[in-house]
């Protein structure tokens, strides 16, 4: 199982954010599929919600997820 290294030189949002863009590369998280839940991805990776959050905006802006409010995040089209 993949874990965040809090003593890495990549914050902790970047490396959760990486692991999710592997997932999504590799076709785990094909698109148009609903991500996990922030508390899923806290529970999983035991990470705060403004980390998992901050990934998850790092993810909008390249593009790679898309938020839909009250829905979830998805993988883009």
């Amino acid at each position: 199982m993949r874990k965040i290294d809090p003593t890495a030189k990549l914050p902790p949002y970047r490396q959760l954010a990486g692991f999710i863009a592997d997932d999504i590369a590799s076709g785990k998280l094909p698109r148009g599929s609903k991500l996990p839940s922030e508390s899923d991805y806290m529970e999983q990776y035991e990470l705060g919600r403004s980390t998992v959050r901050r990934a998850m905006a790092w993810l909008r802006e390249q593009g790679l997820v898309e938020t839909v409010a009250t829905r979830g995040t998805y993988v883009h089209e």
